[in-house]
């Protein structure tokens, strides 16, 4: 019996000085400040993947202030990689179509990308600072605050295969 008193005494004086630490320290318990995201963009990754596939399985462009590098690859396919030019326009249509600091709190996945063979879908932003951010999702189940962006990144890679007739 004095045992028990002995530790429940112990652990009662232990988690009081536990309790008044955390009152002294106050700060320390508030969760770290996230570093500020710098809003203007460097460069935006769009991409598509299906893991049971014929084809061209893997498509990624990637966007930057003049230029879009757009690469396929696909099982038993020969990797291609085409450039483009990207108009001043486009490149602004682009950027002014996400909110940087909301994709930023972004989860990195949504849904279930390429269960059951239906594919994923994805958005990178990296910033001028060097911060980076991929939200992976459902092939065509783009989050909302992505919409506009991706609709707009898929029709200018739509245009592109029709322009280059060797995709097939």
């Amino acid at each position: 019996m004095k045992k028990i008193i002995l530790i429940v005494t112990v652990m009662a004086v232990f988690s009081s000085c536990k309790k008044e630490e955390i009152i002294e320290q106050g700060q320390q318990q508030q969760p770290p400040e996230q570093p500020k995201v710098t809003t203007e963009i460097k460069s935006i990754k769009h991409g598509t993947s299906f893991a049971m596939c014929v084809g061209y399985c893997n498509k990624e462009s990637t966007y930057t202030v003049d230029k879009v590098v757009y690469q396929v690859s696909g099982k038993k396919r020969k990797p291609r990689t085409y450039n483009e030019t990207l108009t001043a326009d486009e490149w602004k249509l682009f950027r002014t179509q996400v909110n940087v600091e909301t994709f930023f709190k972004l989860p990195k996945v949504t849904g279930c990308p390429d269960c059951n063979d239906g594919g994923a879908e994805w958005v990178e932003i990296e910033t001028t600072a060097g911060q980076k951010h991929k939200v992976t999702f459902d092939f065509r189940k783009e989050p909302e605050s992505l919409k506009d962006l991706v609709s707009s990144l898929r029709q200018f890679e739509w245009e592109l295969e029709i322009k280059r007739k060797d995709f097939k």
